[in-house]
């Protein structure tokens, strides 16, 4: 079972213990709440123990404020993978190029976005740059929507995926175009799209 570190790390931090006391520990933790390079002096201690006890770890970041420093540290406490939001920055070329750093110190580094109009023509403009990261995989999938963003996309054609997920039309057919540009030119990344 997998834990969410969503409600900051304070409470991850006062929970440690007891998540590595009782019968059935997580067997994943994921850090998803915020920005985690704003304060990313707190993780080290914390992604180190539940490293030592076996439990994969993967952080979400945008990316722009990482340094060598920070991913060398974050490799050092065994964090098992880290995701980039590269479309939070618009493609940035900061982060395309931390995306490379931290493959030198984590094991498994990817891209994790939401597949918007901005990002399909962002990716596409720096393609080579960020394939030429060594990144392991790409998780672009649909836009999914939820009661927090779904009035942004008023007046939009949607579609339900089986598992409830709302998504614009488009953002299905943008993310299929990428699949089939990832297939024809053989891009060695692995591509991972949820099915509808």
């Amino acid at each position: 079972r997998d834990y969410y570190a969503s409600r900051g790390l304070g409470d991850v931090y006062k929970r440690q213990d007891l998540l590595l006391e009782i019968h059935k520990k997580p067997t994943g933790v994921a850090y998803v709440y915020l920005e985690p390079f704003m304060e990313i002096e707190k993780y080290c201690n914390i992604i180190q123990k539940f490293n030592k006890a076996g439990i994969y770890q993967h952080l979400y970041t945008n990316g722009t404020l990482a340094t060598e420093t920070t991913l060398k540290a974050l490799g050092e406490a065994g964090l098992n993978e880290l995701r980039f939001n590269l479309g939070a920055s618009g493609c940035a070329d900061k982060v395309i190029e931390n995306i490379g750093i931290a493959k030198k110190y984590i094991k498994k580094v990817g891209i994790e976005t939401p597949m918007t109009n901005e990002f399909f023509e962002k990716f596409f403009l720096k393609k080579q740059a960020v394939l030429d990261t060594g990144l392991d995989f790409i998780n672009c999938a649909e836009l999914h929507l939820n009661p927090n963003n779904i009035e942004n996309y008023w007046g939009e054609k949607m579609y339900i995926a089986r598992h409830g997920y709302i998504s614009p039309i488009w953002s299905r057919e943008l993310t299929l175009r990428f699949m089939a540009a990832a297939a024809k030119e053989k891009w060695l990344s692995l591509i991972h799209i949820s099915e509808p």
